[in-house]
């Protein structure tokens, strides 16, 4: 997959602000901005990487809408991608 495909992609995801998403999900996202996974405490789970604070999620199933929308303004935060493309976007992912 091209980068750009790539990005489009992580950009539907966390665009959309009604669909369900699967904790493979937010794994995929997190790890092709370099996060690393790891355990957290109870049923929670860490995204880590050098130089940023951790994220920190539950691995439930199914995974709430909510948490998807903190993983985009957490990545959106640390300037690893802009949002403000997402209007364009869905209206390419409904045609």
């Amino acid at each position: 997959m091209t980068d750009e495909r790539l990005l489009k992609e992580i950009k539907k995801l966390c665009c959309s602000e009604t669909r369900n998403v699967l904790y493979s999900d937010i794994v995929w996202v997190m790890k092709r901005f370099g996060f690393k996974e790891e355990s957290g405490k109870g049923s929670h789970m860490k995204f880590r990487k050098k130089g940023y604070p951790p994220f920190i999620v539950p691995s439930h199933k199914p995974f709430k809408p909510i948490y998807l929308k903190l993983m985009c303004q957490y990545l959106e935060e640390y300037h690893f991608w802009s949002s403000e493309n997402c209007k364009q976007l869905e209206k390419e992912v409904k045609k």
